[in-house]
């Protein structure tokens, strides 16, 4: 029985792109775009970054296309210790591994786990790719971009391991209802803090502040997902406050409130880190992020937090709250 799968593919332009030299696509390599999916547009639409893949997924499942297969992408042309034999052996020859090879990128970054709709868009299209030009479904032909480049750490998270099984895994008939499968993170590595507790009780703690009248409810009910202390924790690393240049009682902010659009909540774009430390007299996190009230939310605190910067650094009198924000 042969499969047909509809999908759904939205056009985008790219500049850069070129012919094969007469070349078919032998690999699929897996990048992860170290950013957000506007971003990622927008550089692979400027001719000076000389960037681009042939394919964007987004982490929420849809698909984008840059360059038509038949054309060379320009996502794979430094080769250093490669560690595929393929690409190894081309490169020998002389061969520009973007002539030989189908490059689809990921919306995000490195360290965030990648969605279920990610995995299941992007076996959609290596099993289609691969069916298409004959490319073997194993870890010779559907690889990193890591093992192209051996000093860069592409794709992150993104496990090509679980792509491949996933495309292997014989179609089943039917019978009941359809099962959606756990999401697992056991192919990727975790360097754990050496004091962890786990989400639900971290919202447990949270709460039980809440009522006591110890903290304000910023989150009005809305309920933290098990990856929010662990991308809390990573993007807060070295972090400054983004108002007042502060260290101390840093707090990550949601631009688009998490209450509103928790499918938001790990969007590294969607956050900024803002302080509760009071440095010029102020709350940063409650008079920018949120105008005073946490029921309200500022959607242009990125650029009043610079400005206020600015400001404080050039020992500037700033301007009253009302004016600033």
């Amino acid at each position: 029985m042969v499969l047909f799968i509809l999908m759904i593919i939205t056009q985008a332009f790219t500049p850069n792109k070129d012919g094969r030299s007469g070349k078919t696509p032998e690999i699929i390599v897996i990048h992860i775009g170290e950013g957000s999916k506007q971003a990622i547009l927008s550089e692979f639409a400027n001719p000076k970054t000389e960037k681009s893949t042939h394919y964007l997924v987004c982490r929420d499942g849809s698909k984008i296309q840059f360059v038509d297969e038949s054309l060379r992408a320009w996502g794979n042309g430094i080769v250093w210790k490669p560690q595929s034999t393929i690409v190894r052996d081309n490169y020998l020859k002389g061969v520009s591994i973007n002539a030989i090879s189908i490059s689809i990128e990921c919306e995000g970054w490195s360290y965030q786990d990648p969605t279920e709709a990610y995995y299941k868009s992007v076996v959609e299209l290596v099993k289609d790719i691969s069916r298409r030009y004959n490319i073997p479904i194993d870890e010779q032909h559907i690889i990193p971009h890591r093992w192209i480049r051996a000093d860069k750490t592409c794709p992150g998270r993104i496990s090509v391991g679980k792509i491949i099984s996933m495309c292997n895994e014989p179609i089943k008939t039917p019978i009941s209802a359809p099962t959606i499968p756990a999401f697992t993170t056991a192919n990727i590595e975790v360097n754990p803090p050496l004091v962890s507790i786990p989400a639900w009780m971290e919202n447990l703690i949270y709460r039980t502040k809440v009522k006591l009248g110890f903290a304000d409810d910023k989150t009005f009910g809305a309920k933290r997902s098990s990856g929010w202390p662990r991308f809390r924790r990573e993007f807060l690393k070295g972090k400054s406050c983004a108002v007042c240049g502060g260290t101390e009682k840093i707090e990550l902010h949601h631009i688009e409130p998490f209450h509103l659009k928790p499918e938001f909540e790990l969007d590294f774009s969607n956050v900024i880190p803002l302080c509760e430390s009071k440095k010029w007299g102020v709350t940063c996190h409650q008079f920018f992020g949120h105008l005073g009230d946490y029921k309200d939310a500022n959607s242009n605190v990125v650029y009043r937090s610079l400005v206020f910067l600015l400001k404080m650094t050039r020992s500037v009198r700033p301007l009253p709250l009302s004016s600033t924000l």
